[in-house]
């Protein structure tokens, strides 16, 4: 006991007040003692201060002791009270116990009012504590029942030793289309994974922990999604596992969506007209659909252990890692340049071609140009050949 410890002593006789105070020094606590040295006193004390202990006389000449305990009791019932007297008998100590006094000094006996009073208040302190701990259990058994009825996540309790469900939340009860009643009782297996019968993760397997899709069979026997995560618990003694699960049903659907998207976009690609790929900033070549195969004469297992530099003629390998460093700070480029065939031969073609910084990679979709070179060609041929007969004739006149 650090603090100090204030004490109210109602006692009309000045020479037993100082006989107690001279005692309590031998408990070595740091204290203050008020005297009330009448009713009046004794009131007006209560109504005014807090004291961790309060000592009273049996007999007073306006007041006594056992009113004094009542009065105590009726404003501060969990301070201690210990009844000092000369007079006291034992059927009046006994009375005083049942009527709620901590414990009763003789004053002819005071060498007992030390260990009485250290006792009293330890006992009180104790007291305290195991409130607060009450307290703080049934705060947070109340939170843990909130959270059970309220949190968006289906909670399962089942016992390790039967692997029967002992407890089911709201929300579980909810994602199985029944009442709760309807789940506990029921083996786990009955009700999640129906397929994992002695093949538990956790109890089985020995895992820590375990975090999985599963199927969770609802009351109409339709098959529900979910993510549950299981993981040993201790309760009372004894374990269990605590499962909790959320429905996936809407992810597993926009995975479906997405699967279905992708193989879209990969037969659009596959069917395009121009040759598509994909590379990373190595330049290494990570998609190629048909038609560049095609065009350029390797088969996809060939192009895809390629890489640019393998396929590009006019670039050499340098040229090629500025020019990709460029598309990605400008995040798209299209240009003209000219590809190795297997054959050895050449391609004219024309490259448009994307960042894409969420993967880090270029997309780029390649159009053969070799027509439109050839017919490029054959007019500036027909150009110059024009230009030399003009030149021709005015050198004649």
């Amino acid at each position: 006991m650090n603090s100090t410890v204030n004490i109210l002593y109602l006692e009309d006789n000045p020479r037993d007040a100082e006989l107690v105070r001279d005692k309590l020094q031998q408990t070595g606590m740091v204290f203050e003692v008020q005297i009330a040295s009448n009713r009046a006193e004794y009131e007006a004390a209560l109504g005014q201060t807090t004291f961790d202990l309060i000592l009273s006389d049996y007999k007073l000449p306006d007041y006594d002791g056992m009113a004094a305990l009542a009065l105590a009791h009726e404003k501060y019932p969990k301070i201690p009270f210990i009844m000092i007297s000369g007079t006291l008998g034992e059927e009046e100590a006994v009375d005083c116990v049942l009527h709620g006094a901590t414990d009763f000094v003789l004053k002819q006996h005071l060498y007992r009012l030390v260990p009485a009073v250290m006792r009293a208040l330890i006992e009180t302190q104790e007291h305290q504590k195991r409130l607060k701990t009450t307290k703080a259990l049934r705060e947070s058994e109340a939170l843990h029942r909130h959270l059970m009825a309220k949190l968006p996540v289906g909670v399962i309790i089942v016992d390790a030793l039967t692997r029967n469900i002992e407890s089911v939340n709201a929300w579980a009860a909810a994602l199985y289309g029944g009442a709760a009643e309807q789940i506990v009782g029921q083996r786990c297996h009955s009700f999640l994974c129906p397929a994992q019968e002695k093949k538990c993760p956790v109890l089985d397997l020995d895992q820590k922990v375990d975090h999985s899709e599963k199927i969770l069979i609802q009351v109409d026997g339709s098959r529900l999604p979910i993510l549950k995560s299981v993981t040993r618990i201790h309760v009372g003694g004894q374990e269990k596992l605590l499962e909790c699960f959320v429905d996936i049903t809407d992810r597993k659907q926009a995975e479906a969506e997405a699967l279905k998207s992708q193989e879209r976009h990969r037969i659009i690609l596959q069917t395009a007209m121009d040759g598509f790929w994909t590379a990373d900033m190595q330049g290494r070549l990570l998609e190629v659909n048909d038609t560049y195969c095609s065009m350029i004469g390797y088969s996809l297992h060939e192009l895809l252990a390629m890489r640019i530099t393998d396929l590009e003629v006019g670039e050499t390998p340098n040229d090629i890692a500025a020019h990709s460093l460029t598309i990605k700070t400008r995040g798209e480029h299209r240009f003209e340049t000219r590809h190795r065939r297997k054959d050895g031969s050449i391609l004219d073609v024309e490259v448009s071609v994307q960042y894409r910084s969420t993967e880090d990679k270029l997309v780029a979709f390649i159009h053969d140009i070799t027509k439109r070179k050839l017919a490029e060609k054959r007019i500036f041929l027909l150009n110059r050949a024009r230009h030399i007969s003009h030149c021709n004739i005015m050198q004649v006149d």
